[in-house]
């Protein structure tokens, strides 16, 4: 049963819970002020992270100077070197999203990422102090002392912290007390999802002075009745939750609202605006919502073209002989060319070619191309095992140098299934937001060969659009790495 606590008594400071009907459950007293800012607890695992390594670091050298008497005295390279590992520690544990409260609670994997994280920070360290030629100038004993205490010190500091902050959470200390304002057509799906997360939100009440629609409990009162609550009750955000979005009737509540020392926010009335919303930008004093944006953009561009070009370059060397090698074995196989090309589509749906080692007797190029099946006749001896293994795809790098395709990216599949796909699946086209790619987060999951139902194509689409929203430089390192235990061989590749 979902519960929403949408009704406050608040002259009394209770607040009732009500189920969907309306129908009251049980109260509870509402919190009089926040223990802490979230952005202050993640930002204090961090301080205390830094000063960790900085005084473990001297702690550690001071201790050896003591006890061995060839140890030399602490300097201030030791501070340096202290304070260049605290830094890259930090940048780490921040991409690796270590600070977020969600994964600072989350004990499933915690160990493992915050040993990862500080492995490179070390890593990248002693790169550093290579290239600088510094590092003969340390002690060995120390340094390995010092990473090897710190390491234990940073799995101390972040379980201690999740478990004290699930204690935190659990008390409800930590929820954001929110109140809403209009009976709108989404106030009532708005309160079920607040609901899902009660340690995070929680709902004092609906306000509205027009009469409401359907949602699943009683009004709290008007504007007035707001304002006062918000006066005489810690509250961190009003909602709106309008269906009537007049500018006058809006811009009065936020005149009215505004003046209040408490965040404002605005509900959508469309949903699907709503999902995809991402911000607000300004041209020439107009605000305009931001809906969509490509996937990669600037920075993001030059860098993964840097990452095709340089790992590129480098596999097409490591496959030069075993590409020599299935271009003999084809010839010997079967007649035929040992290449062929075959029309994709590529880039913002532009036609591209790419190559392919042949594997069957036959090299279909046309609209209509019948997909290779399991014990398919057209299927060589040779190319069977090329296909099981996607060596057969290893002439692509070709199109990646050519700037045609990406190392990681959506498989681009032949135009008459994509035709196909488009009619099925409409949102199928947004995979052409980017490049094609010889490897790809749906391929690492499983989803590769043949589409053979509905739920394949969904569920194919889903984690090409999962890779398009989080794209990072990381997640193709993650994807290249897993792609030789993962993305080379599947049961349905034949």
């Amino acid at each position: 049963m979902i519960r929403s606590q949408c009704w406050l008594s608040w002259r009394t400071g209770s607040v009732l819970m009500l189920n969907s009907d309306g129908r009251l459950l049980r109260g509870r007293r509402v919190r009089k002020g926040r223990v802490a800012s979230p952005t202050l607890l993640s930002d204090g695992l961090m301080l205390l992270d830094g000063f960790w390594i900085i005084f473990s670091a001297l702690a550690t050298k001071i201790v050896l100077s003591l006890y061995l008497a060839r140890s030399a005295p602490l300097d201030t390279r030791h501070l340096a070197v202290a304070l260049v590992m605290a830094f890259m520690t930090i940048i780490i544990f921040r991409a690796r999203r270590l600070y977020e409260l969600d994964e600072i609670m989350e004990p499933t994997g915690r160990i493992r990422q915050v040993l990862q994280g500080f492995i490179t920070a070390v890593t990248l360290t002693l790169a550093l102090g290579f290239l600088l030629k510094v590092s003969d100038n340390f002690s060995r004993i120390w340094f390995i002392t010092w990473t090897a205490s710190c390491g234990l010190g940073l799995l101390f500091l972040h379980s201690l912290a999740a478990g004290a902050l699930n204690r935190i959470d659990s008390s409800g200390m930590l929820s954001r007390q929110i109140v809403i304002y209009g009976g709108g057509t989404r106030t009532g799906e708005l309160l079920k999802r607040l609901s899902l997360a009660p340690s995070k939100y929680t709902v004092l009440g609906v306000f509205d002075d027009l009469p409401p629609e359907d949602i699943p409990c009683a009004l709290a009162g008007g504007a007035e009745d707001l304002i006062d609550l918000c006066q005489s009750q810690p509250v961190d955000e009003i909602i709106l939750s309008l269906s009537n979005v007049e500018e006058e009737r809006v811009s009065g509540l936020l005149e009215r609202f505004g003046a209040l020392p408490v965040a404002v926010r605005f509900c959508p009335p469309f949903s699907y605006l709503a999902q995809h919303a991402k911000g607000f930008v300004k041209h020439q004093g107009i605000t305009l919502i931001e809906v969509f944006d490509p996937p990669l953009r600037a920075w993001d561009l030059i860098i993964k073209r840097t990452e095709d070009v340089i790992v590129g370059s480098l596999a097409l060397i490591l496959f030069s002989v075993p590409m020599a090698i299935a271009a003999i074995a084809i010839k010997l196989d079967s007649k035929g060319p040992v290449f062929f090309r075959q029309e994709r589509f590529g880039y913002n749906g532009q036609r591209i070619h790419i190559w392919k080692l042949r594997t069957m007797n036959v090299v279909e190029t046309g609209e209509s191309i019948v997909p290779a099946r399991r014990r398919d006749p057209r299927v060589t001896r040779v190319g069977k095992f090329l296909r099981m293994t996607s060596l057969d795809e290893v002439p692509q790098l070709l199109n990646v140098l050519r700037g045609e395709m990406s190392l990681v990216g959506p498989r681009p599949h032949a135009i008459a299934h994509d035709e196909d796909y488009k009619t099925r699946l409409p949102a199928f086209v947004g995979r052409y937001k980017v490049k094609p790619g010889m490897t790809g987060w749906a391929q690492i999951n499983g989803s590769r060969g043949e589409i053979s139902s509905e739920q394949d194509l969904r569920m194919r689409l889903e984690y090409d659009l999962f890779y398009l929203e989080h794209w990072s430089i990381w997640f193709d390192v993650k994807i290249l790495s897993l792609t030789p235990l993962y993305g080379l061989v599947g049961r349905n590749a034949y």
